[in-house]
Order: structure tokens, then sequence, then C-alpha cells
């Protein structure tokens, strides 16, 4: 009974400045514990997706990658752990991202019409399957660039590529594609 008075006395829900910042405040609280907890899910589950991002490059044949294994190097003393951190947290921030997308939407969207919410809701659903393939494509030519990047060394020269220096790749790889296969809209 109270809330129907109250719309009735604020039909567009306005909000002073201090609620405001409350409801954001609890917003990203509540994005950051989930995100927490994906960032455990990702130190969980680092090693099949260590595997996962690792593959492209395992795939290049001995000759290109100069080695006959597939490994990786590292030259400092925490690389080990920053790769390990760095995998959690974009596992992380994938595994968590209905809730904070979510905590984002609910936050803007009140101050949305009902065409730009529209809007919004298509873009969405056009942005997501697109950048999603966008991913898988880099994923797949990954391998490829690689090669052609390698064959521009000199004669005779190695590749010693890092654990960071090829997760950044990979990285870069995955948003570029995925971001190019949005921009259309």
């Amino acid at each position: 009974m109270r809330t129907r008075r109250q719309r009735k006395a604020n039909p567009e829900a306005r909000m002073p400045l201090m609620e405001h910042l409350r409801e954001l405040r609890d917003r990203l609280l509540r994005s950051m514990l989930s995100i927490g907890v994906g960032l455990v899910v990702g130190f969980l589950v680092f090693d099949p997706v260590w595997e996962f991002l690792q593959q492209p490059f395992c795939s290049l044949s001995a000759e290109v990658r100069g080695s006959d294994h597939c490994g990786l190097n590292f030259t400092g003393i925490f690389d080990g752990f920053n790769l390990r951190f760095k995998v959690a947290v974009i596992v992380g921030l994938l595994v968590s991202s209905p809730v904070w997308l979510y905590q984002l939407w609910a936050f803007v969207a009140p101050a949305l019409r009902g065409k730009e919410k529209r809007y919004t809701y298509l873009f969405v659903g056009f942005a997501v399957p697109l950048f999603f393939s966008g991913t898988v494509l880099a994923y797949y030519v990954t391998a490829k660039g690689m090669e052609i990047m390698f064959s521009l060394a000199p004669e005779g020269a190695t590749a010693l590529i890092t654990l960071d220096n090829y997760l950044n790749y990979m990285i870069m790889m995955l948003a570029v594609f995925g971001a190019a296969f949005v921009l259309p809209l």
C-alpha cells in the first residue's frame, strides 16, 4: 500500500543524490563480490583454461616455434603467479559478467525512456553474438598470425616468447577481433 502512494506522489521515481550514491555503492559492492567469486573460480580452472589459450602456439610447427617442445618462457620470479592471476581475473570477469552487467543495467535503466530501452535490448541482442563470433575467429587465426610474425624475423633467430607476452597477445587478438565484429553496430 505504501509503495502505491509513493508512486502516485513520485511517478518518475526521482531520488535525491545521496540515494543514487547509496544505490551505486550497493551495486558496485554486489559486482565486486561476484567478480571475487569469479576470481576464485578462475584460480580453480586455471590449468584447462591455460591449455586452451596455449593451443594456438602449440599448433605451430617446431621449426616456426624454434623448439620441439611447446613451452613458453618466463624471465621473472613472479611471472608464474602473474600469469595465474591475469588468467583468473579474465575468467572471473567472464564468469561474473551476468551479475555485474545486470547491476550496471539496473542502475542505468531507470533513467532510460521506452524507446531507448528497446534500442539497448536490440543492440545487446546483436552485439553479444557478434563479439563472441569475433573472438572465435580470432582464436582460430592467431596461430597463422604468429606464423606470419615469426617469419618476419631474420634467418637463424629464435623466438623466446614469454608467458606474459603470449597472454597479452591472445587477449589483444580476442578483444580486437570481438570489437571489430561489433563495430558495424
